[in-house]
């Protein structure tokens, strides 16, 4: 909240003279997809972090790894892609400005986050049980063993399918 509040402020006194309004109204507009982008990443960052913390084995992976995946990979795809825009703007096909660029990246950092929040939400939904209690088994990190538990999940759910077959004992 306070950085919020910071960014805030920092909104209302950096933005230019009223006399060039396209300019304010710009620096405005930036500000505020900063920080609905900052709120995003949070709740984005929140989800990825349980799911890596749950899953590795050390926190500074974990949280390295949600670092990269919420933050740094949006950057990384947007300056290629800005690269390559770019080499095609000399060409003179396309021009693309500092709004273009900035709606580019609010979508390209928004849809990254939505696909891990779906990806981590739903792990964390589905296998929350099962890798919590791995880590209590003896010997349950190797290949071996993850084969083991998958072959055991298939074939309980074959059990549970043939079991809808077979119709109710009927009682004396």
């Amino acid at each position: 909240m306070a950085v919020l509040l910071i960014d805030v402020a920092f909104m209302l006194g950096g933005a230019p003279s009223a006399t060039r309004s396209r300019e304010s109204t710009y620096w405005i507009v930036m500000c505020l997809v900063g920080m609905s982008m900052f709120i995003m990443d949070l709740f984005a960052l929140s989800w990825v972090a349980m799911w890596s913390g749950l899953t590795t084995t050390r926190t500074n992976r974990a949280s390295s790894g949600a670092i990269s995946k919420i933050l740094i990979l949006p950057w990384i795809v947007f300056l290629l892609s800005m690269t390559v825009f770019g080499l095609i703007a000399i060409l003179g096909r396309v021009r693309f400005g500092p709004v273009g660029s900035m709606v580019y990246w609010f979508v390209l950092s928004a849809v990254n986050n939505l696909i891990f929040i779906a990806w981590s939400k739903s792990r964390l939904h589905r296998d929350f049980r099962h890798v919590a209690l791995q880590r209590l088994v003896p010997g349950g990190s190797g290949w071996w063993h993850r084969a083991g538990l998958w072959w055991g999940r298939k074939a309980a759910s074959r059990k549970t399918d043939a079991s809808r077959d077979i119709p109710p004992l009927l009682s004396p």
